[in-house]
């Protein structure tokens, strides 16, 4: 009876984790090769085209004909052919400079007063160390969050050449 429960109890643990590392052996595969779904995207909205060289362009959408597409890049226009084009992305949202400058001056308070405190050694001025530590360390934590926050978009794939 013990063996048989686990037999019963290997079997479903083989197939769980079987079934996390390939979810994509069971999912349904989604296809983006549909290129009225560029041709609907709205005038104005922001785009990055990945080019076959693995360059990316990025700009404001203009329109789209049969075989090109065209966008608005520094105040230029700008046509790229369908054939050249690997994957295109909508744009979505702001960018939360806010939030990853928050986060950022976080994590920067905490990693300068602990580096301040592995300067304390004692002496009249002992406590000042951390308290820098965090004040320094806020500050180079905001900046990097802000910096890292504005290049962080939500990319919505919506054309996948062949």
């Amino acid at each position: 009876m013990t063996s048989r429960r686990a037999l019963i109890s290997c079997l479903i643990a083989t197939s769980l984790f079987i079934s996390v590392l390939t979810p994509s052996t069971f999912a349904q595969r989604m296809i983006f090769d549909d290129w009225n779904a560029v041709q609907a995207v709205t005038p104005g909205e922001q785009i990055v085209i990945t080019l076959k060289t693995d360059k990316e362009v990025k700009g404001k959408f203009l329109d789209a004909g049969a075989g090109e597409v065209s966008i608005e890049r520094k105040g230029q226009r700008e046509s790229i052919l369908k054939n050249t084009i690997a994957q295109i992305h909508l744009v979505k949202g702001k960018a939360a400079k806010g939030k990853w400058a928050v986060i950022g001056a976080g994590v920067g308070a905490g990693v300068g007063a602990g580096i301040g405190q592995t300067q304390n050694h004692g002496g009249d001025d002992q406590g000042i160390y951390p308290i820098m530590g965090a004040f320094i360390g806020t500050g180079v934590g905001a900046a990097t969050g802000y910096i890292f926050g504005i290049s962080r978009r939500k990319r919505e794939l919506i054309y996948q050449g062949r």
